[in-house]
This record gives C-alpha cells, sequence and structure tokens, in this order.
C-alpha cells in the first residue's frame, strides 16, 4: 500500500492537508486505524479528522480533531501508537524500540544491523 492509496482509500477521515511522515512499514496499521476512525464516526455520526501521522520518538503518532473524541478514539490511537513500538517501520515485519542509533526507530533485526553498519562505516570515515 502506498501513501497516496492510503489518502485515496481514507479521504472521508484524513483532513485534506494531512501528510502521511513515517516510513511504510506502518502503513498496514495506518490503514486499520483510518478505517476503525471512519466506522466510529460511521455508527456515532460523530465526524473525526486525522490531521497529522507521523513518528515520533521511534512510535508512530496520529493526531485528530475534535481534540475532544471519545474514549474510544483515544483508545485506537493509544493502541497503534504501542503497536507501531513492535512493528519495523521500514518493512512491517516484527521489530522493537531501538534507542542505541542516536535516534529512536522501531525496526527488524535486519533493519537494525544495516543501520548499524551504516552508522559505523560513517564513524569510521569521520
Amino acid at each position: 500500500m502506498s501513501e497516496d492509496e492510503l489518502l485515496h482509500k481514507h479521504g472521508g477521515v484524513l483532513d485534506l492537508h494531512s501528510d502521511i511522515n513515517c516510513w511504510e512499514g506502518w502503513y498496514p496499521l495506518i490503514d486499520h486505524v483510518l478505517a476503525s476512525i471512519n466506522d466510529y464516526s460511521d455508527v456515532y455520526n460523530k465526524e473525526v479528522r486525522v490531521v497529522q501521522i507521523k513518528e515520533k520518538f521511534g512510535a508512530l503518532r496520529i493526531y485528530a480533531e475534535p481534540s475532544l473524541y471519545n474514549e474510544y478514539v483515544w483508545g485506537i490511537l493509544h493502541l497503534a501508537e504501542r503497536l507501531s513500538k513492535t512493528i519495523c517501520e521500514r518493512c512491517g515485519e516484527p521489530g522493537e524500540l531501538r534507542t542505541d542509533l542516536g535516534w529512536h526507530k522501531t525496526l527488524c533485526l535486519d533493519h537494525y544491523s544495516a543501520r548499524k553498519l551504516e552508522l559505523a562505516v560513517k564513524e569510521k570515515k569521520d
């Protein structure tokens, strides 16, 4: 799934100016979150707009308006953030939050190892 596909599929929930600022490994999780928010909006006839989707401190953050939505929507967003810490942000395979890369990143072992190698090569050049 691409960013354009997410934007097209969930245009009713996403704000017109929404950006998705994360790697595609989390796109399936984002797809489920947006579908759940859309279902909530349809069932309860309450508009909830997602205004921002990004990575922050190695986890997925999704911000929605109105900010006073109910506990159900808050629970969806909180659960997505927690789940994202177990999914490689690059490929979607099982991963874990890594804090020894200079930045917090949630990566599978393959992407973690590749990033560690990149950093070691860069450090050697400097």
